[in-house]
């Protein structure tokens, strides 16, 4: 499925249930009462109110970064937009931004675009990475760009944008080891269209205060129910962490809504929690802290550096309750972990063992 005809697909099914959906509402505020409900302040065009509720899910997914967040030094003109934005434009609304296109940035969004605009008839004169690898996965590299002979120009980036009324080109440069720039390298590039994709940010300006949040992921914190610090709020989806695919977000969004239902009848989970923690090459892990008690959980979390032939290793009190081998491990790919939880006894390591 194309991403509309997906969406599509779970928005039918939602018509299908007797979940009410307010659209054109914005929320602006969530209150916890003392009795551990909550109020939640909503603007629609038929005014202002509020809702209270027993549960919360947030799930409000990433805004982009814009210029402004990689210093994109040059003029404003007409001609510079996100990926994001160029995807919505093109695919939901029918209309071409441009013909000749540089795309900073190799997150898979603007991948994806990469081979969009191609077979929508623009030029894509190359992507820029100012890292010496790609923050994409590689199949997007692989089926978006090398089908297509696109080049991917790693260690390299758009100086400064030219152009006063519409973008005329651009000045790229290679970059040094600190992320200086090689002025030797430098050289102009004549395009329309300036497409950015320099990254995600979850979208938790509404909850910054009200839940703890990750200072890695700058999603919130959460147990392996989905559950916040704040007993009743749950997050899933790209507001927690950015994810790669559109299967871990429904599949986080499952258990999430599954969870929170549970909550709302039977209270919070009574079982033993159990913090986990990133040991050697891992950045980050959600869920923070795993129940004990029957079945499998799943560990999801992202690797610092590139490591290849190496085993992820989970480890409880010294002895290793779950490992799995890897050719290769990527910063710019999601990992994940089945853990058993009949032998979670303690705080639980996750680490990567090299050779």
């Amino acid at each position: 499925m194309t991403g509309p005809e997906y969406a599509d697909a779970w928005i039918q099914k939602l018509k299908q249930t007797k979940v009410q959906v307010f659209l054109e509402t914005m929320v602006n505020k969530i209150e916890r009462k003392p009795d551990g409900s909550f109020k939640v302040f909503v603007i629609s065009p038929n005014g202002a109110g509020y809702i209270e509720t027993k549960s919360i899910i947030l799930a409000m997914g990433c805004r982009e970064r814009p210029a402004a967040a990689i210093s994109l030094c040059g003029t404003r003109p007409v001609g510079v937009i996100t990926a994001g934005t160029a995807q919505k434009i093109i695919n939901t609304q029918g209309h071409m931004i441009g013909k000749k296109i540089v795309i900073v940035g190799s997150g898979d969004v603007g991948l994806i675009m990469a081979r969009r605009f191609y077979c929508e008839g623009a030029k894509v004169l190359g992507v820029y990475e100012i890292s010496q690898t790609p923050s994409g996965l590689n199949r997007n590299i692989v089926q978006c760009l090398n089908d297509y002979n696109i080049p991917l120009h790693l260690g390299e980036t758009v100086m400064e944008v030219l152009g006063k009324d519409r973008v005329k080109g651009v000045v790229v440069a290679k970059v040094n080891p600190d992320y200086s720039f090689d002025l030797s390298t430098k050289r102009t590039i004549a395009c329309d269209t300036v497409v950015l994709s320099v990254g995600l940010v979850p979208e938790n300006d509404l909850v910054s205060g009200l839940v703890d949040l990750s200072s890695i992921t700058n999603g919130a914190i959460v147990d392996d129910n989905y559950m916040t610090n704040v007993p009743g709020i749950f997050s899933c989806g790209n507001v927690l962490h950015v994810h790669d695919i559109v299967d871990d977000v429904t599949f986080e969004a499952e258990l999430a809504g599954e969870n929170a239902g549970e909550y709302v009848l039977n209270g919070r989970n009574k079982q033993k929690n159990y913090k986990t923690i990133t040991g050697n090459g891992v950045r980050y892990l959600v869920p923070s802290s795993l129940h004990a008690g029957t079945g499998f959980v799943q560990v999801k979390f992202r690797v610092g550096k590139i490591f290849r032939d190496a085993t992820l290793c989970a480890i409880c009190n010294g002895e290793i309750i779950g490992s799995r081998k890897c050719k290769i491990l990527l910063p710019a790919q999601m990992e994940q972990m089945m853990i058993d939880r009949t032998k979670i006894k303690g705080d639980v390591v996750i680490e990567v063992r090299e050779g």
